[in-house]
């Protein structure tokens, strides 16, 4: 088993900082987010990951979001982004209903796992909990790297079992992406845990299209579904140049169906298993099986950037929609989800980045970005 380097956590950046950095890029209107900012999270994270990741060639990632969920797949295409430039080729990857132990420990022989970060640690998502749970248990001999995640567990049972998993686990590394996740995760784990921003800020910024926006039109994109805040109106509200969308709708598409199709073989079970044998025929399978979750996460991106980059202004609960608006220097007003992950995250890395507002609720976020949309086109 090759150890986990235990390097020293990233201490929380300073805004000032950035913020005097920041006074030497010049600013234009597809600048607000300046490159100051841009390049202290993303070596904020490359510090806190490389002593970890660089050691190793070879790494499995699992938890592929099969699901339509454009943050997800930004934060997929930014760990892949990320791997590829420390040279860590990925040799295996899977999601709940395809994960094989014994294809896994065939396919990648020395390097660790690495598991998808994002909002799905705790009891919320089960599917990705419980598959995280089955890996830690599944390969007590290696190393495992959650990539930053928020956590919540809602039912205590749910987290003892969690707790005696992993703290069983003698080379878990657990990352987080906010303060309350941090020291819940201290209180909890016995394992080692640090701080770190999202991986969607890894991406190639050429990845990113903004589509042309709409004049006076405010996109707000609401998440409708478990972690949304109980007293929200969403589609419900009536304002002028108001869009209420949300980007989890499914559509048609070749390469989810190329994906799916690596884990159909069209064969038998006995001739399956003799043919995994040879690691030849599995590397080509997972060969196309990257491929094809590459192509479909970045189909899923562009579809997000299409809806946001329609707008002037961005209204979310969604951190993902803020990062991606972020990203794509739209102004963009965010108030939290049920639970407080949006608002941690914000107040933690990106609150002082110019364009980004963070209000108190669904109807202060609308009368915000009515009041940015009211100062872009001159009036008030």
């Amino acid at each position: 088993m090759v150890p986990l380097l235990l390097g020293p956590s990233h201490p929380r950046p300073a805004a000032e900082t950035c913020r005097a950095n920041a006074a030497v890029y010049p600013m234009t209107a597809r600048t607000r987010m300046p490159a100051a900012w841009r390049a202290h999270l993303k070596a904020t994270i490359e510090t806190a990951l490389d002593p970890f990741i660089t050691p190793f060639s070879e790494c499995a990632l699992v938890d592929f979001p099969t699901y339509p969920n454009v943050g997800d797949h930004a934060i997929w295409l930014g760990t892949v982004d990320y791997l590829r430039s420390r040279g860590v080729r990925i040799k295996y990857i899977c999601h709940p209903l395809n994960y094989s132990a014994s294809e896994l420990r065939r396919t990648v022989r020395q390097g660790p796992i690495v598991i998808q970060g994002g909002g799905n640690f705790g009891d919320l998502w089960q599917d990705h909990q419980l598959l995280r749970e089955r890996i830690v248990q599944n390969f007590p001999d290696k190393a495992i790297i959650q990539l930053p995640q928020s956590i919540h567990f809602a039912s205590q049972t749910n987290l003892q079992r969690a707790r005696s998993i992993f703290n069983a686990h003698p080379n878990l590394l657990l990352f987080v992406r906010d303060q309350p996740s941090l020291a819940f995760a201290q209180s909890h784990f016995s394992c080692k845990v640090r701080l770190c921003p999202d991986l969607a800020f890894l991406m190639r910024h050429d990845r990113l299209v903004r589509a042309e926006s709409q004049p006076g039109m405010i996109v707000y994109l609401s998440r409708g579904d478990k972690e949304a805040a109980t007293d929200k109106l969403g589609a419900e509200l009536a304002v002028a140049g108001l869009v209420v969308v949300d980007w989890v709708k499914r559509q048609p598409s070749k390469w989810k169906q190329a994906y799916e199709a690596t884990r159909r073989p069209r064969w038998g079970p006995r001739l399956v298993r003799m043919l995994q044998r040879i690691p030849t025929l599995t590397s080509g399978n997972q060969k196309r099986r990257l491929y094809a979750a590459n192509r479909m996460a970045q189909e899923r991106l562009d579809y997000g950037c299409r809806l946001l980059g329609a707008g002037q202004v961005v209204v979310t609960d969604r951190l993902h929609a803020h990062i991606l608006a972020t990203c794509l220097d739209l102004p963009n007003v965010v108030f939290d989800n049920s639970y407080g992950k949006v608002a941690a995250f914000v107040q933690e890395w990106t609150r002082d980045i110019p364009g980004v507002s963070l209000c108190n609720g669904e109807e202060e976020a609308i009368r915000k970005a009515q009041e940015i949309r009211s100062s872009m086109s001159g009036g008030g």
